[in-house]
């Protein structure tokens, strides 16, 4: 018996990079069976799968935590910290240097946050972040300069653990000594926090 796989898009309003929603089936390939699942997948009776790298083990104190597609809603919408979230990509050089400074930021293990770091090329946008796709998106645009090269990544989004619905973006310098005052003004707002300091136009 092969396994056939069947990739079917559902037009809904979903931001790029965002991924088809992909269907599986394993039954043997007929008419009759393509047709019953195609209308299984109609009925709402099959769930989606989205690109996700593995689960990650929790991070030791000290360092940032990996969160990947299938585990953003256990970390942000059902944690019980701030999740202060690196989205970043390999294939921008200002993530590379992104990530170190989230490491600094994750050693100096600030109470009631979490450092974490989502890579976006591995995983696609789990539902629970496309607010955050949204910001880092309406930010790229903002910023895009003659070339078209804009400044949505890294995109650094604050949640706060009783606000997560509502994630705040960082637009400010990338540097430690700003970072670290934004967090202290998130980490004292208890509703949402607050706004960074713009970069500066070029």
């Amino acid at each position: 018996m092969s396994e056939l796989r069947l990739g079917l898009t559902y037009h809904e309003v979903r931001p790029p990079p965002q991924t088809d929603k992909r269907f599986t089936m394993r039954k043997e390939n007929s008419v009759e069976n393509i047709a019953a699942f195609i209308e299984e997948v109609a009925q709402g009776r099959h769930q989606a799968k989205y690109k996700s790298q593995d689960i990650p083990s929790v991070a030791e104190p000290g360092r940032a935590q990996v969160i990947v597609n299938e585990d953003f809603k256990n970390w942000v919408l059902e944690g019980d910290k701030d999740i202060f979230i690196l989205f970043y990509s390999v294939y921008s050089q200002a993530s590379m240097g992104a990530l170190g400074l989230w490491e600094r930021l994750a050693a100096m293990r600030y109470p009631g946050i979490v450092f974490a770091t989502f890579d976006i090329r591995e995983n696609d946008f789990p539902d629970e972040a496309l607010g955050a796709w949204k910001l880092i998106a309406a930010y790229d645009i903002e910023t895009q300069g003659p070339g078209g090269e804009g400044k949505g990544l890294p995109g650094m989004i604050y949640y706060k653990k009783n606000a997560a619905h509502d994630p705040a973006l960082y637009s400010g310098p990338h540097d430690m000594e700003e970072l670290e005052d934004f967090v202290k003004q998130a980490l004292a707002n208890p509703v949402k926090p607050g706004k960074s300091k713009p970069v500066p136009s070029s």
